[in-house]
């Protein structure tokens, strides 16, 4: 119950931070442009260069995969495909139905990967979902450090699209929201699920034996 209210809690703060950020969307553009300099462009490149849709999605997908079988967490394996899937299919869903444009409109003439053209709104990020999408699963008690970098990296990721101008703060916020939270309910869920299906089986079996006991008893 502790947990559940926790998790409420800064789900409730970061639903408040997003609200906040719709104000200051057009403001926090502005300033981003205004500190562009060619030593931090040069920088976010790099990101960009990985993040181009043939390289940081097949990446994202497949890492966190090799992550959970090497430390022999195959269960997961399943959830988090579906984490991705789900994912997927509601930054569809959102961007057809907000249809928001991008904060700089030249921005989406740039060669960052076949979802960043004109046609697909800019509300909320799909980069940044995806990339704390992995987060729930990569486990800071199992994978410590590897935990850390990656939300760095995820955050990183997140940064850059707005820096370009490609995204508001606010679609950034929101993608790591959506993300973050849809492989924790379905992580969460399926962990439910699990538990409930071995508790059946153990009565089942329990129940089995208790009949053969039953039957046993009778022929004697």
């Amino acid at each position: 119950m502790k947990k559940n209210k926790k998790v409420l809690l800064i789900f409730s703060i970061l639903i408040i931070i997003l609200i906040a950020s719709f104000f200051i969307d057009n403001q926090a553009t502005f300033l981003i442009q205004k500190l562009r300099a060619p030593l931090f462009d040069t920088f976010f490149s790099y990101f960009l260069f990985f993040e181009k849709a043939y390289i940081f999605y097949p990446v994202l997908i497949a890492l966190p995969i090799i992550l959970l079988i090497w430390k022999r967490r195959k269960n997961l394996v399943k959830p988090f495909s579906l984490s991705i899937i789900i994912s997927f299919i509601m930054i569809f869903i959102i961007k057809i139905l907000t249809s928001r444009q991008r904060p700089i409109p030249e921005a989406s003439d740039f060669n960052f990967g076949i979802f960043n053209n004109s046609i697909f709104s800019a509300f909320p990020s799909g980069h940044t979902s995806i990339a704390f999408t992995a987060l729930p699963y990569i486990e800071y008690k199992i994978f410590k450090w590897i935990s850390i970098l990656w939300f760095i990296f995820a955050c990183l990721f997140g940064l850059t699209r707005f820096w370009f101008g490609l995204h508001y703060l606010s679609d950034i916020i929101s993608g790591a929201i959506l993300g973050y939270f849809i492989s924790f309910i379905i992580k969460k869920s399926w962990k439910k699920l699990k538990t409930s299906k071995t508790k059946q089986t153990k009565k089942k079996s329990k129940n089995k034996g208790k009949r053969k006991k039953a039957k046993k008893r009778k022929k004697r």
